[in-house]
């Protein structure tokens, strides 16, 4: 695990399948790569360079998107001879979210597989992939998860106190860094993977990031309610997925490598739906270039289709 730049696919680690099953898709969506914090998730003493954008993709975070690019084709192509040698745009395609740093890390990432290419990655209006669509119920399940004894104790530790009595902050002026440890560990986490400096101790820091790991893996992955949260939270998009897949058993489906760029939210709460499926252990939250890989396979001796999943390669 390396928040700031998390381990991925790649011709090195990557453990084949057997002669008898054939790769027929592959479906990927990855969390974007190093960023500025978000304007709301900012201290009163940090400060904003003039000409940033908050947030943005880094140049250490393009740098990483280059390469994970890189890496998927030096997989998919030069290993497994599975993605074309020229760019063809009925067979793979890229998505991206509406929150801009997605276009931002695909401008570096077609660099490492299709470089002399100008491709378009798809944008949509209706944004299924962020995610950020209204859902009662799923607003109702967090609230539900984050109702429980455990959690109350969990955000009531003296570490909120003593952060926001070092950064000058109240619940009254800066609300968000109360009630989840999510604004702390995006800032300091942020600042980490940049290089700046932190005001606060190695204990405070690492207290800090424990606990946005623990927040994480209760909400979407430990808690009886994660995968119907999970459900109601990312159902839009992992219809479309599971849609995927059936049009190529189908027939219908000529794409054979679709890429989607997005957030930390999405492969949480794809987690979340996933989590009565999957072995994880203790789920740290998705640092960044998390991802999931989705890889249908087409065994010919008895035409039948077999799914693996792939979570951090």
């Amino acid at each position: 695990y390396n928040y700031c730049n998390m381990p991925r696919a790649n011709k090195r680690s990557y453990q084949n399948v057997t002669s008898e099953y054939k790769l027929a898709y592959v479906e990927v969506i990855h969390r974007h790569q190093k960023r500025t914090p978000y304007s709301s998730n900012m201290l009163p003493g940090d400060v904003k360079e003039e000409g940033v954008r908050y947030p943005q993709i880094t140049a250490g975070g393009k740098v990483d998107s280059k390469q994970h690019g890189l890496d998927l084709f030096q997989l998919y192509h030069d290993e497994l001879g599975f993605l074309p040698d020229e760019y063809d745009e009925e067979l793979v395609q890229w998505r991206i979210t509406n929150n801009n740093i997605t276009q931002q890390v695909f401008d570096s990432l077609i660099t490492g597989m299709y470089p002399n290419d100008n491709i378009t990655a798809e944008l949509r209006e209706v944004d299924n992939l962020e995610p950020n669509l209204d859902c009662h119920q799923a607003d109702d399940l967090k609230k539900a998860i984050r109702s429980t004894p455990m959690w109350y104790d969990e955000t009531n530790m003296t570490i909120y106190d003593e952060l926001a009595t070092q950064d000058g902050i109240n619940a009254t002026s800066h609300p968000g860094f109360y009630g989840s440890i999510d604004h702390f560990f995006d800032n300091l986490s942020t600042k980490t993977c940049a290089g700046d400096m932190i005001n606060v101790t190695n204990s405070q820091f690492e207290t800090v990031m424990k606990l946005g790991h623990w927040e994480y893996d209760y909400t979407f992955y430990s808690n009886p309610n994660a995968t119907d949260y999970g459900i109601y939270k990312y159902g839009n998009f992992t219809t479309e997925l599971a849609s995927h897949f059936q049009e190529v058993i189908s027939g219908e489906r000529k794409v054979i490598y679709q890429h989607n760029i997005a957030h930390d939210g999405s492969i949480s709460a794809l987690t979340a739906l996933l989590s009565k499926y999957l072995d994880l252990g203790f789920f740290q939250w998705p640092g960044m270039g998390a991802e999931y890989i989705f890889e249908l396979y087409h065994q010919e001796s008895n035409d039948s289709y077999h799914l693996r999943i792939l979570y951090s390669g």
